[in-house]
């Protein structure tokens, strides 16, 4: 029933973030299979898996565009590591994005709340691709090849070529989700699985606010880089890669997604226990409580407590500052306590009717 609920979509780009989104599923506890029902409207997870890319790609959501990736600047295949200093000390890649949609996941607003699920839902695919871990040649995006004939580059391969051929092999989207499932309870991942789990809490930060457990993720998605992605890439130069290089590349692929999948049902088992049976409600403003909300957040001289302007992101801002931060510190806590981010400046306009 479950897989029956994977849309059909052409390219992994959504086919490998639903693959993901269903395995994640198919291992939540009741109270997060709850929760998700909630936030989701009963939608399932698999169908809500590339709106975080249709999101980056309207006005409203090119913020998050670089929430995507982590820029790994080592040297693959010679040399795979994550250096957090050098490689995310400005909470600019996607495990600060997953620190931060983890925060709200407990959100009263529902808005809020769901839209936070959508994004771990989808990062936690994007964090087990080895080239969204790696800032060689763009991601791999400069590297042009050569792919079941046509055109194509290194990144798109993985994005696209090799998973579609891979699901083609398996019956498609839902038969695929369902033999990696298969594997993870009682097939060749059943020894492994456990091990795929960091031992970092779900929302522990690091000294940089990234979240720590996908750090370690990022890492070991990087090391296929220089296990495999790079050196088996340089053996078959010039080659069709839908050839042995696919061939070689079907147990990482069919690992990466299957680690996707566990780890996104641990997260978010894990983060929903910690909601202490908060029901997620949307508060319904009238246009004139909207007006009124408005002039008062607006008319609102900056106080000691405003550190910054609310349209602008720095430092957490304190509820005192005015009625409309006081909104959305109550939704989202993490504006308060530890930064006043990109997606709090959103917030002005989601939750308090404010255009910046």
């Amino acid at each position: 029933m479950l897989f029956s609920l994977i849309p059909s979509v052409a390219c992994w780009g959504s086919d490998g973030h639903a693959i993901v989104g269903a395995i994640g599923q198919a291992f939540l506890d009741s109270n997060a299979k709850s929760y998700v029902n909630q936030l989701l409207s009963s939608s399932s997870m698999a169908s809500v898996a590339s709106w975080a890319d249709s999101y980056k790609s309207t006005s409203a959501g090119s913020w998050s565009k670089a929430e995507h990736y982590i820029d790994i600047q080592d040297a693959p295949p010679s040399s795979c590591s994550l250096v957090e200093s050098r490689d995310c000390p400005n909470q600019d890649c996607i495990n600060y994005a997953i620190a931060n949609h983890t925060s709200q996941l407990c959100s009263k607003n529902t808005q809020l709340a769901t839209n936070a699920l959508k994004f771990l839902i989808h990062y936690f695919g994007d964090v087990t691709q080895p080239l969204h871990n790696s800032a060689k040649s763009t991601g791999g995006n400069s590297i042009s090849v050569t792919y079941n004939g046509g055109s194509s580059n290194l990144h798109a391969i993985w994005d696209t070529g090799m998973v579609q051929d891979r699901m083609g092999e398996k019956g498609g989207q839902s038969s695929y989700a369902s033999y990696l499932v298969q594997q993870i309870n009682s097939g060749s991942y059943a020894s492994q699985a456990s091990g795929w789990i960091s031992s970092k809490k779900y929302n522990a930060v690091s000294q940089y606010g990234n979240n720590a457990a996908s750090l370690e993720y990022s890492a070991d998605s990087d090391a296929i880089d220089c296990s495999y992605v790079y050196p088996a890439y340089n053996k078959n130069q010039g080659s069709d890669l839908s050839g042995n290089y696919y061939t070689g590349a079907i147990p990482y692929i069919d690992q990466q997604l299957a680690k996707g999948g566990y780890r996104l049902a641990y997260h978010l088992n894990q983060a929903f226990a910690g909601c202490s049976g908060i029901t997620p409600t949307t508060t319904k403003t009238s246009p004139s409580q909207t007006a009124t909300t408005t002039a008062k957040a607006t008319s609102t001289p900056t106080t000691s407590a405003c550190a910054h302007d609310k349209c602008s992101t720095g430092s957490a801002l304190k509820s005192s500052c005015d009625s409309c931060v006081a909104q959305i510190i109550s939704a989202d806590s993490y504006c308060g306590s530890s930064q006043w981010d990109s997606q709090c400046v959103s917030e002005v306009q989601s939750v308090c009717g404010i255009t910046c």
